[in-house]
C-alpha cells in the first residue's frame, strides 16, 4: 500500500495532498480545526509557486494582482527596483502577485478531492516502525500510514516529536498587517519603504477578484509586551510624512482588518526526515516575512515531495529513505538560504544602533548595495526554482 498522512491543511499541507493524490498515493489530510481557514492577512506569491498551483489543478485565475516592486526611503526616494525577469514573467506577465491568505486557502481547498480532508483531527503523537506510522489524535482515535508528512506550522507537533524541542527566536520587531479598498493609487507598483528603524510597505492585491490593497509595517517592539491603545491611530502616527499612498491606505482600513504578530522563527533544521516521517513548510523552515516567500516555499515543498516519492513503493523503507533524502537535497539548503536572507534583512533594517542606521542609510542611498542584495537574495533563487518546473 502507498498510504500518506499529511498533518496540517495550510498551503504546504494542501499542496502535498494534491500532488501526492495526483501521483497515485492514498492520501489523508488531517486538520485540527473544523475547516480550512486563515486570518485575513496579505501575502505575495512569485511565478514558481503560481506555476505549481496551476500544475496541481488549483484555479489561479484572478487570484493575485501583479505589481513591479521596489525599495525606497520613507519619503519616496527610490533606492532600487526588482529587476525585470522575462523568463519569470512569460507565464503570468509579472513576477510578484499580491493576494489575501484566505483567498489562497479557499482556492486550494476547492481543488481537494472529496473525502481527502479530515477535519477536527488534532494530532497529539505518533509512533513508527520499519513498516508503518501510527498516528494518535486528541479525540482518542488513531490512523495508520506508510508515510507521515508534518505540515503543521511553526509550532509543529510532528517536528517536536521527531526532532525534539527548539526555542523560538524573536527578531525584535512586530508585524502589523491590513487591507482595504481605495481608488486612485497606481496599481502597477508596490513599494517597500524604510526610515531609521521601521519598514512600511504596500502592494495592490485582488480580493475575491476585486481590486484592493494590502499594507504591512514592521516596527521594533519588546518581546511579549502587548499593544495597548488605538492601533489604527498608532500606525497613522508612525507613517506621518511617509510617501503616498501609505497614509491614505491606513486611513481607508477598517480597524477590524488590522492584525499584529511578533516575528519569530526557529534554528535551522538540517535534516527534516527520520524513518517514515518528514516535515515541510514552516514546520521545517519557518521564515520571517522579510523573505516574502513563506507560503511560496511551503507550496513548492509539497509539490517536490510528491515528485521525489513518485513511483516509489512506500512499503520498502529503503525506497522511502532514498526519496526523502533526494527531496531534502533539493529543498533544505535552498530554504535555509531564504530564511537566512530574511534574518539578515531584519538585522540590517531594524538595528537600534544610531551609528549603524546612519551608515546603512548613506550606503543604500548612494551605492548599488540594495540592488546587489536583491539579485543575491531573490533573483538567483527564483531562477533556480523555475529551472525545476
Amino acid at each position: 500500500m502507498n498510504r500518506v498522512a499529511v498533518v496540517g491543511a495550510g498551503p504546504g499541507g494542501m499542496s502535498a495532498a494534491l500532488a501526492l493524490h495526483q501521483a497515485g498515493f492514498e492520501v489523508a489530510l488531517y486538520e485540527r480545526h473544523a475547516d480550512v481557514a486563515a486570518v485575513g492577512s496579505g501575502l505575495s506569491l512569485t511565478s514558481p509557486p503560481l506555476l505549481v498551483l496551476r500544475n496541481l489543478g488549483v484555479d489561479i485565475d484572478g487570484l493575485g494582482a501583479p505589481a513591479r516592486l521596489g525599495f525606497s526611503r520613507y519619503d519616496g526616494r527610490l533606492r532600487c527596483e526588482f529587476p525585470a525577469l522575462p523568463e519569470l514573467e512569460k507565464d503570468f506577465g509579472a513576477t510578484f502577485f499580491g493576494l489575501l491568505r484566505p483567498d489562497l486557502y479557499e482556492r486550494m481547498r476547492a481543488a481537494l478531492p472529496a473525502g481527502l480532508l479530515r477535519v477536527e483531527r488534532e494530532l497529539v503523537g505518533f509512533d513508527q516502525n520499519d513498516s508503518s506510522v501510527r498516528l494518535q489524535f486528541a479525540d482518542g482515535t488513531g490512523a495508520e500510514a506508510d508515510l507521515l508528512v508534518g505540515a503543521d506550522g511553526i509550532n509543529s507537533i510532528v517536528r517536536r516529536h521527531l526532532h525534539g524541542t527548539s526555542e523560538l527566536t524573536y527578531h525584535g520587531f512586530v508585524c502589523w498587517q491590513g487591507y482595504c479598498r481605495l481608488e486612485g493609487p497606481d496599481r502597477a507598483i508596490g513599494r517597500i519603504c524604510h526610515n531609521r528603524d521601521t519598514q512600511a510597505s504596500w502592494t495592490p492585491i485582488l480580493h475575491r477578484g476585486q481590486p484592493a490593497w494590502q499594507w504591512w509595517m514592521l516596527e521594533p517592539w519588546p518581546q511579549g509586551v502587548p499593544f495597548v491603545g488605538d492601533a489604527k491611530r498608532h500606525l497613522q502616527e508612525k507613517v506621518t510624512g511617509w510617501v503616498s499612498p501609505l497614509p491614505d491606505l491606513l486611513e481607508a482600513t477598517d480597524p477590524d482588518q488590522i492584525l499584529r504578530r511578533e516575528i519569530v522563527d526557529r534554528p535551522r533544521l538540517r535534516s527534516w526526515s527520520r524513518g517514515r516521517v518528514t516535515v515541510i513548510g514552516d514546520a521545517a523552515h519557518p521564515t520571517s516575512p522579510y523573505a516574502a516567500y513563506g507560503a511560496g516555499m511551503a507550496i513548492e515543498d509539497g509539490y517536490y515531495l510528491a515528485r521525489h516519492l513518485g513511483n516509489r513503493r512506500l512499503s520498502d523503507p529503503e525506497q522511502v529513505r532514498s526519496a526523502l533524502n533526494a527531496f531534502e537535497r533539493q529543498r533544505e539548503a535552498r530554504t535555509a538560504r531564504t530564511a537566512a536572507f530574511a534574518r539578515m534583512l531584519g538585522r540590517i533594517y531594524h538595528s537600534p544602533n544610531p551609528v549603524w542606521q546612519r551608515m546603512r542609510d548613506f550606503t543604500l542611498d548612494h551605492t548599488p548595495v540594495a540592488q546587489h542584495l536583491l539579485v543575491a537574495g531573490y533573483t538567483r533563487a527564483l531562477r533556480q526554482e523555475l529551472s525545476y518546473l
